[in-house]
């Protein structure tokens, strides 16, 4: 029995421009949101609520066995496609159930409202980015692009609308309410593909892929722990605020991916690729321009309490840059190969990072925690430049 998807996008260049778009106003309100959050809590609670986020993101990454990524596979070939079901099911039910314990534990031990919505906005982030990547293996990139909007537009209406109030237990809410609206929205397309049975659908590779970007995330709590909280707090606002700078070039690739998978064995599939890759480089000397500007403008905006963070403001933003390009020869890699070059050239690069702010605790310079984000993109850039390579000689 053949077991079809929907429609793919017939204009890959249309379906692009609209997914940045989404990206684009996505990103701002995320970061509006947060801005506003740092503004109205204490340095304190701020970095709670992000230390708190961080630790429930490694474990949903743990428990997610890789699915965001391997869903983007979808149309590879009917293997891929009659395990949408069971790859949406398994995700769905084991990242609810690490979610359910963080939360019931966290109220039992009593933990403050800055954990608690730190937790609820792992929960929403974790199950939007599956559906997001689901929505876009199966080619609903209209339903994918509401749902990016909807995802940060809600958190930044509850904010506005309980400024001076009780902020963090409505924000709470908020995360849960975008994390039912992303559990339900993959659900249509799931179960259209009829007599598909359930599976075990764990890949090594993609679930090790997923399990690299907890080096990153790994790096808040090795501040929390090596450094004191006025720098986990200063550390854990950079990271979040302009980590949306990422997030431009990682929505590319969730248009692009599956485009390239059903390209492949065709020159549409190099074509893409250099066309992103032009993209993301002049998407980073964007980046590199504005660093100062946008960091001069974050650290007036929060005030004097954060302005020892402008150095490590721009060099964050630097390396998000970085890591745009690396999506692109990334993208070509998930696409042709799987995820096993693109996990250890992130792993690479992430380990140097949390070696480099070791390295700075024991100097004692905290502001010297700008270097590590640009040597650790940079590493990561060069061995997925050179995995690429390797791939478009073997491509025929």
């Amino acid at each position: 029995m053949t077991h079809r998807l929907e429609k793919p996008p017939t204009k890959l260049s249309h379906a692009v421009i609209v997914r940045v778009g989404s990206r684009v106003s996505a990103s701002g309100m995320l970061g509006l949101t947060l801005l506003f959050v740092a503004h109205l809590t204490s340095v304190g609670d701020f970095g709670r609520f992000m230390f708190a986020y961080t630790a429930a993101m490694i474990g949903g990454l743990v428990v997610g066995t890789g699915a965001p990524a391997r869903v983007l596979r979808a149309g590879h070939d009917e293997v891929d496609r009659v395990n949408v079901p069971s790859i949406y099911m398994t995700h769905t039910v084991l990242v609810g159930s690490f979610a359910g314990i963080a939360l019931a534990c966290s109220v039992w031990f009593g933990a403050s409202l800055a954990v608690v919505a730190g937790l609820a906005f792992a929960l929403s982030d974790t199950v939007q980015n599956y559906a997001q990547s689901h929505l876009a293996g199966v080619g609903s990139d209209v339903a994918a692009n509401v749902l990016i909007v909807t995802q940060r537009a809600l958190p930044l209406v509850v904010v506005l609308l309980t400024w001076g109030g009780p902020l963090l237990g409505w924000l709470a809410v908020a995360f849960g309410i975008c994390a039912v609206f992303a559990i339900a929205a993959p659900w249509p397309s799931a179960a259209s593909i009829g007599g598909a049975r359930l599976r075990p659908v764990w890949r090594w590779d993609f679930w090790s892929y997923s399990l690299s970007g907890t080096f990153f995330t790994a790096q808040v709590p090795l501040v929390g722990v090596l450094f004191s909280p006025l720098v986990l707090g200063y550390f854990a606002m950079a990271t979040r605020v302009i980590g949306p700078v990422t997030l431009l070039s990682a929505s590319v690739s969730t248009v692009v991916i599956p485009e390239m998978v059903r390209r492949m064995g065709t020159e549409g599939l190099r074509s893409i690729y250099r066309t992103y890759r032009t993209f993301s480089y002049a998407y980073l000397a964007l980046v590199v321009a504005i660093s100062a500007p946008v960091a001069w403008a974050v650290v007036w905006f929060l005030g004097d309490k954060y302005s020892p963070a402008l150095p490590l403001l721009i060099g964050i933003m630097i390396g998000a840059g970085l890591s745009g390009c690396s999506q692109a020869a990334s993208a070509l890699l998930m696409a042709c190969e799987g995820a096993a070059r693109p996990t250890v050239a992130i792993v690479a690069g992430n380990a140097l990072a949390l070696a480099v702010i070791a390295g700075i605790a024991v100097t004692g310079r905290p502001g010297l925690l700008c270097v590590a984000p640009v040597l650790s993109e940079a590493v990561v850039l060069g061995l997925m430049t050179r995995a690429a390579r390797d791939a478009l000689e073997r491509i025929p």
